[in-house]
């Protein structure tokens, strides 16, 4: 069964040698030998026709204005939708006006000293006993809101 079939080779152990070289006779009949001088041309005209091709493609894109690529409104982070903040534009700033020239200031005196600003002000001698205040009130709460009150209830027993 050796040398005979490679369906068969697969039920025998180990390497059917004769099925090798049979199957190296074949691939050497197959296959002439290969020029590498016409490889290496024909690999040279392919690399030339591509570069035309893409030379002829960006003379087609040149003809055309290009659009402006904006970010899109809406992008997905973390699987979450998004919205993207637009800024707002930038306050106009008024036409340009003539200035007007600011009036000369004559320079401020020089001071020697600090002027007292509380000197015709008398010492505070606090509340007096005798005088009655109108503004001391002897209560703590007061009444904003003018409800009557109430006593409140008794405390249950």
């Amino acid at each position: 069964m050796l040398g005979k079939d490679a369906a068969a080779a697969g039920r025998a152990k180990g390497l059917d040698m004769a099925l090798l070289a049979q199957q190296k006779r074949r691939i050497e009949d197959a296959s002439p030998d290969v020029d590498l001088d016409a490889a290496r041309a024909e690999g040279q005209r392919a690399a030339q026709a591509k570069a035309e091709a893409v030379a002829r493609a960006a003379e087609h894109r040149a003809k055309f204005r290009k659009l402006k690529q904006e970010a899109p409104d809406i992008v997905y982070i973390h699987g979450k939708r998004m919205r993207k903040k637009k800024k707002a534009p930038p306050p106009e700033l008024p036409p340009p006006t003539q200035e007007m020239p600011l009036p000369s200031q004559a320079p401020a005196p020089a001071l020697h000293e600090d002027p007292d600003i509380f000197g015709e002000v008398g010492v505070w001698d606090g509340l007096s006993e005798t005088e009655p205040s109108s503004t001391v009130t002897t209560s703590t709460s007061h009444d904003w809101f003018g409800t009557p009150r109430r006593p409140s209830p008794a405390p249950p027993t």
